[in-house]
């Protein structure tokens, strides 16, 4: 078997990977690859994914419990026409505290909010999603939420629907409505509650 320092001298310059292999092995027909601890193995395949075919489902009814049986318990409809679903998550207000003598700014979390919503629509008058969400908008009372995506991971929340606007636009665009969401909490601090797929 060829020695490393040698091996390693005829795989570098203008050969390289399996070029340099095969032009080692002409040389010595024992010839096998070295082994680097640090070259890493292949890269496993990619688990991202599109948001296409995430739904939007609404009721106006709470869930018995502020978890994934008790919202997994709800009936609730589906929304048509979503163009745009936006973000969503948890977001900690900053709290400081700045002591003379250090000067030093000390940074903590303070309250939490859960996000703001705002939701694309291509407008549908007759779709009862998009009835509930017109009616939401028009009333005091959290709604429930269900956010389900491509790969089945289901995001339940209770939000305020704080707006309902319809977008005439131009000559050339689809009448178009968008949807304002504010996530909210339950007493107890419960928000957003999260159900990956299996």
């Amino acid at each position: 078997r060829p020695d490393r320092e040698r091996t390693q001298t005829i795989c570098k310059g203008p050969r390289s990977g399996p070029f340099a292999y095969r032009h080692a092995a002409a040389q010595w027909p024992v010839f096998t690859p070295p082994h680097w601890p640090r070259i890493r193995p292949p890269l496993t395949a990619m688990t991202v994914y599109t948001s296409a075919g995430t739904t939007l489902r609404v009721l106006a009814a709470a869930p018995a419990t502020f978890d994934a049986a008790g919202y997994g318990a709800l009936v609730m409809t589906l929304v048509g026409e979503v163009t745009d679903l936006g973000e969503f998550g948890r977001e900690y207000a900053l709290v400081t505290f700045i002591p003379v003598g250090s000067r030093g700014v000390q940074k903590k979390k303070g309250s939490f909010n859960q996000g703001t919503m705002t939701i694309g629509l291509g407008l549908d008058t007759d779709d009862a999603g998009q009835i509930m969400l017109k009616a939401a908008s028009q009333s005091d009372a959290d709604y429930s939420f269900l956010v389900t995506t491509q790969i089945g991971d289901k995001y339940y929340f209770r939000a305020q629907v704080m707006s309902f606007k319809v977008n005439i636009g131009s000559v050339d665009q689809i009448t178009a409505a968008s949807v304002t969401l504010e996530l909210t909490t339950n007493s107890a601090g419960v928000g957003v509650v999260e159900v990956l797929a299996p």
